[in-house]
């Protein structure tokens, strides 16, 4: 049968409307939410699958079939929330609690990533925690903490420090990135209000990063990210302490700037030994206040050691007196494991007749910010991520701080800013 051209325009019409006939329909990226007998809520999505407990809690989420998470999310727990509601709508999942006070938390799921929106409605403050599954291999921490670093808003960097897990203690870490194998998690909160809040104290620990989340009745997203790479490593990052002997990391220049690489005890690294790897890279790299390289270096560790702790010392050469950082960094050769590291702070000044100097009396004991600048001959609070010693409408009064009258708002300052508010003490820091 001969088909007129008419005809075949009419056909191909017809195809043009029905794809379905001509291709496969393109896959949906919509998550699918399914509500359980017990109460609980599965989602399935592209790339991606997660679990909000009966109690209204994300208890589960796996990326490319990695577990992610260790522990429910936990929020408000003072307030003692219980559901009442869920409601599923294209991509998002909102439960409605009650207790003291009530809220919501609004699930929201994409390919790229997930999005937790709480909101407290009642009196106080809110908090939440995410807590890491075992397959963690590092956090990385993404605050700014140089030396000169901060300003109205906190600083963030795309590559930071990295912690071996469990995580050694650290405050102020608003944004993170979870490493997994194969993939990572970006993830922080999005603060608001005025600047000092974007820096609220967030912290990790362990496994887990959370933070309060202020004042109530404030939606605060908790924004996580999936970051596909070419990550190779499959062992986590081994956990390190740089230490001092030296009083408030406070060195003199005509004595070496010496660190002790401290691992601890075989058992905290016994899992490189088993996969083989016998040697670690030590790198550091130390700055000045003001950002600039002033010394760096590298070493061989060997694990291998009859000791009952494993102690690598380091000798930093700085160029003269100042207040300087410095990140060590710890790889294999082979790039199993992933590399961590540690940023830490020291002061070189010169030992000058007559001033306090470094007080030797205090090693291993306990001691303030106050008598730290004491021994530096600086005629302020040093360096902090304290905010109360950065308001700039608040002045020393004995051992508190006190409001002045009339003053401006509160606004960050940072060292730089602090050592130029006070001048004597700049030569005392820097010579």
């Amino acid at each position: 049968m001969r088909v007129g051209p008419g005809a075949l325009s009419f056909i191909l019409v017809v195809i043009a409307f029905h794809p379905c006939q001509a291709a496969d329909a393109a896959p949906s990226t919509q998550p699918a939410f399914a509500g359980q007998p017990d109460g609980s809520w599965t989602v399935a999505g592209p790339g991606y699958a997660a679990h909000i407990n009966k109690d209204g809690l994300l208890d589960s989420y796996q990326v490319a079939g990695v577990e992610t998470l260790g522990q429910p999310l936990a929020y408000h727990r003072n307030a003692k929330l219980l559901p009442d509601q869920f409601l599923p709508t294209a991509d998002s999942l909102k439960v409605h609690l009650k207790g003291t006070g009530e809220a919501t938390i609004d699930y929201r799921f994409h390919p790229e990533g997930l999005t937790i929106t709480p909101t407290y409605k009642g009196n106080g403050y809110a908090d939440f925690r995410l807590t890491a599954s075992q397959e963690l291999l590092g956090i990385e921490l993404l605050n700014d903490k140089s030396s000169s670093g901060g300003g109205d808003a906190i600083h963030f960097l795309e590559h930071g420090e990295i912690r071996s897990v469990p995580a050694v203690n650290s405050s102020r870490n608003q944004m993170v990135r979870l490493h997994y194998p194969g993939f990572a998690l970006h993830a922080h909160a999005q603060a608001w209000g005025a600047p000092f809040n974007y820096e609220s104290a967030g912290s990790i620990g362990g496994h887990t990063w959370g933070r309060p989340l202020l004042e109530a009745n404030h939606a605060f997203p908790i924004i996580v990210t999936i970051e596909k790479g070419t990550q190779r490593a499959d062992l986590p990052a081994v956990p390190f302490v740089p230490r001092t002997d030296k009083v408030a990391s406070l060195y003199y220049v005509d004595e070496p700037c010496t660190w002790n690489i401290d691992l601890g005890e075989k058992k905290a690294y016994q899992y490189l030994l088993d996969a083989s790897l016998s040697t670690l890279d030590l790198t550091w790299s130390a700055t000045d206040a003001d950002d600039h390289p002033v010394a760096n270096g590298k070493a061989t560790i060997k694990l291998q050691s009859g000791a009952p702790k494993l102690i690598q010392p380091v000798t930093i050469s700085t160029p003269g007196s100042g207040y300087h950082q410095v990140l060590f960094s710890l790889s294999d050769p082979a790039g199993k494991m992933l590399t961590s590291s540690f940023v830490t702070r020291f002061t070189v000044v010169h030992k000058i007749p007559g001033m306090v100097n470094r007080d030797d009396t205090l090693a291993g004991k306990n001691y303030s910010d106050y008598a730290v600048v004491g021994m530096i001959g600086a005629g302020c609070i040093r360096e902090s991520h304290d905010i109360k010693g950065f308001l700039a409408n608040q002045e020393p009064k004995g051992n508190e701080w006190v409001k002045v009258e009339g003053s401006e708002p509160p606004a960050w300052l940072n060292v730089k800013r602090m050592l130029a508010t006070f001048p004597w003490s700049r030569s005392c820091v820097t010579g």
